[in-house]
């Protein structure tokens, strides 16, 4: 919201950059939290005691293959590419996304009971 209010204001942007990046904003896909489900790769994993090896080809095969059933598909604008416990957050500019996991949605990084930022 901050950063569409401020639009106006801006004096390096000519109108038709400022309505791209409008736009753009408005577009912006929030992940928050987690991945709504797990991907279908692991779906039925087989995981075996008897060959770490085994289990790393496995692994190795299954994601490759998830990853080329994927091509001609629409891309997924909720499809994480990390675990939700962890402490990191990213914007992704191909899919206009942005990922909060709920690891770093804890202190220190952010609380309830945090002042709330000031506003000028």
């Amino acid at each position: 919201e901050a950063f569409i209010s401020n639009l106006g204001d801006v004096t390096w942007m000519d109108n038709a950059t400022k309505q791209a990046a409008l736009v753009k904003a408005n577009a912006i896909e929030f992940n928050i939290g987690g991945a709504a489900s797990a991907p279908p790769i692991l779906d039925n994993y087989p995981v075996s005691p008897a060959s770490y090896f085994d289990n790393s080809m496995l692994a190795y095969h299954r994601k490759l293959v998830y990853r080329l059933s994927k091509v001609d598909k629409p891309v997924d604008r909720k499809e994480w590419s990390m675990r939700a416990s962890t402490v990191n957050a990213y914007y992704d500019n191909g899919l206009n996304a942005i990922f909060i996991p709920a690891g770093i949605m804890q202190p220190p990084f952010f609380s309830d009971k945090f002042p709330m930022a000031q506003v000028r």
